[in-house]
């Protein structure tokens, strides 16, 4: 599983636990110290700096992408969503939950 936008594990945190010691939960942040801030909190076992329109993974390394309250900061929806298919196996799942309408444009 891959948790974009992080911030400081909330999410992260109760996935690993889901997935189980066969799984893996990967935390990924645009901040300078969210990803460690999160791991030192023990919420987080991998963390990553990155941004989520250039994710630094291979092809379909992910079954599963999350991404919560933080899609309102993507600056191009497209290429974020683009990013976020080649992550993605086939079959595989995102879950995104929003609240804020983007600022970006949608087109």
């Amino acid at each position: 599983m891959l948790d974009l936008a992080c911030g400081t594990g909330l999410v992260s945190g109760p996935a690993s636990q889901i997935v189980g010691p066969q799984g893996c939960v990967v935390s990924l942040d645009a901040g300078l110290n969210t990803p460690r801030d999160a791991v030192e909190k023990g919420r987080v076992d991998r963390a990553v700096q990155g941004r989520c329109e250039q994710v630094p993974f291979a092809d379909s390394a992910f079954e599963f992408l999350c991404k919560v309250f933080a899609l309102r900061r993507v600056a191009d929806m497209r290429d974020a969503f683009g990013e976020y298919h080649r992550l993605l196996k086939l079959r595989g799942t995102i879950l995104l939950l929003e609240i804020t309408p983007p600022s970006c444009k949608l087109s």
